[in-house]
């Protein structure tokens, strides 16, 4: 038959095995968010990245079709004042 100190022993020893257990758990939760945001960082970063490239494109594009109806009204505006002269 076990004594009162037995069963304290016993007590504190579980209650140690699941201070630890936690302890573990919290670790193992804490690397693994930690490693799941540095991955959803990654992934922003590059679609910034990509989107800034993408920008760019864009841009050129853009200034490129800007010229492109610039030179086309300085056509029409010669053609036009051909006409009257």
């Amino acid at each position: 038959m076990m004594n009162w100190v037995e069963h304290l022993r016993d007590g504190i020893s579980a209650l140690i095995a699941a201070a630890v257990a936690a302890v573990v758990a919290a670790i193992g939760w804490l690397v693994r968010t930690v490693f799941t945001n540095q991955r959803k960082i990654e992934l922003l970063e590059a679609e910034i990245s990509r989107r800034g490239a993408q920008r760019d494109e864009d841009r050129a594009a853009i200034k490129s079709d800007l010229d492109e109806v610039k030179h086309s009204i300085k056509r029409i505006e010669d053609v036009l004042l051909e006409g009257r002269g």
